[in-house]
């Protein structure tokens, strides 16, 4: 018996080079050795750094909104084009990367009868901006009836997000950023035949703020170091 294609509308806000739409690249990847069918949808034209990359690996990047200079009205104009968009390819569900945007994603893509909306949340809430995340709690409150989870990058960030924007525990998930580990599986690992000698160089590239958590890399080099792993941590 044939499996009917399970399909999921992506939002992005721009196709730019960086952690997020690299990250969903990755996903779609691997999702679709799943059998499930993504499609990018974007808020802005630019930048449009990866178009290539979503397009050699033949994901559909169905329509960019560009809500730049729409003032209020951009809010109407992502729920008119989520409904459109997908009442035409009825995706199972939608994966919001923008946080605060995807409310008005919600509703048109439940209007449209998608069963499922998710909304991802990489960076802690910025409650120290007063006035700015007022707004931004109020766009993820008018979001709770209609969105079925917020997914955390981290136990940290998800306490943030209870605790600042108020929900309740069971409307958020922790899931880790994806890793495909097969790409290092084919590799000949050094790790394979731990040696005193050989020492294996680990970089992270981020900024030195608590959410992006250099202490657990520096926690890990100590048990590889343990185990007779000669190991050396560079944060960049």
């Amino acid at each position: 018996m044939k499996v009917k294609s399970r399909k999921l509308l992506i939002v992005l806000s721009s196709l730019c080079a960086e952690g997020t739409p690299i990250l969903t690249l990755d996903m779609c990847r691997w999702w679709m050795k799943e059998g499930i069918e993504p499609f990018i949808l974007t808020l802005n034209d630019n930048p449009r750094d990866l178009e290539r990359e979503f397009k050699c690996e033949q994901i559909p990047i169905v329509k960019s909104i560009n809500l730049s200079g729409r003032g209020y009205n951009r809010y109407v104009d992502m729920i008119f084009e989520v409904y459109k968009i997908s009442k035409e390819i009825r995706p199972d569900a939608l994966l919001s990367m923008p946080l605060g945007w995807h409310t008005f994603m919600a509703y048109g893509a439940r209007l449209a009868g998608v069963s499922t909306v998710c909304a991802h949340v990489g960076n802690y809430p910025p409650y120290w901006t007063g006035n700015a995340f007022d707004k931004f709690r109020l766009q993820i409150q008018l979001g709770r009836p209609f969105t079925h989870k917020l997914i955390c990058c981290s136990h940290y960030v998800r306490q943030g997000v209870v605790q600042y924007f108020k929900l309740n525990k069971s409307e958020t998930v922790t899931i880790y950023n994806a890793c495909n580990v097969e790409t290092f599986a084919q590799l000949n690992s050094p790790l394979s035949e731990p040696s005193s000698t050989k020492i294996i160089k680990i970089g992270m590239v981020a900024r030195l703020e608590v959410h992006k958590d250099q202490p657990t890399l520096i926690r890990t080099a100590k048990l590889l170091k343990q185990k007779d792993i000669n190991c050396q941590i560079q944060l960049i």
